[in-house]
């Protein structure tokens, strides 16, 4: 499941980063070493970020967050004023020059979840695909429009409802939206403060960014 996260503007700028590899290598993978440059934390392991989408409402407008896409974790060596030196514990891609490094979070998952229907009536909409993609199915990570500020957490089950293409009516020549169909169902397994990352676990149809996620 997704490591990436959800972060401000302003916790990714002021967050150290990835300076050059061992022996100025532009790229990095695991079990090299690293040098990172700025204020760090006192913890011994770091997650190291990338820079990813900007995560808008697409009802509202509202600007959610950054996605902090996952890249790989390091353990501190040692630190020279401003200059740390790291080990490259695990990578999911090539680590390079500007990645920013933050605090390892103790874990992403609980132990145990307790599926449940959220208390609150929840209307969001996905705004990514963990992959890149631009449609997911059963068993992919995605991120919805919606998080604590809404009562969203872990275990809760939403389902993705399929919007479907607007058609014209032959009689008024309008162009109408048919109802939403319902193509399947996804539990949160991390949320945010505006933003949940959710897992699919069925796939009736096709799903794509977009679609809308409500109460089972």
């Amino acid at each position: 499941l997704s490591r990436s996260r959800v972060v401000s503007d302003e916790e990714l700028d002021r967050a150290p980063y990835v300076l050059v590899g061992r022996d100025g290598h532009l790229l990095s993978g695991a079990g090299d070493e690293i040098y990172g440059r700025g204020n760090f934390p006192e913890d011994d392991v770091l997650g190291i970020f990338r820079r990813g989408q900007r995560l808008i409402d697409p009802d509202s407008g509202e600007f959610l967050g950054i996605q902090a896409r996952d890249v790989g974790t390091a353990r501190m060596q040692g630190i020279n004023a401003s200059i740390a030196s790291l080990s490259l514990t695990r990578s999911t891609m090539e680590v390079r020059g500007g990645d920013r490094f933050l605090p390892e979070v103790d874990s992403i998952l609980q132990a145990r979840f307790q599926p449940t229907a959220p208390e609150q009536t929840i209307e969001a909409s996905v705004l990514l695909v963990e992959n890149g993609l631009d449609r997911f199915g059963q068993l992919q990570s995605i991120a919805i429009s919606k998080g604590q500020r809404e009562g969203l957490k872990p275990g809760d089950i939403l389902a993705v409802y399929q919007r479907s293409a607007p058609v014209r009516d032959p009689v008024t020549e309008e162009l109408v939206r048919l109802p939403d169909q319902r193509a399947g169902l996804m539990m949160i397994f991390r949320s945010f403060e505006k933003v949940s990352y959710g897992l699919v676990l069925t796939s009736e149809r096709g799903m794509k960014i977009g679609d809308r996620v409500r109460n089972p």
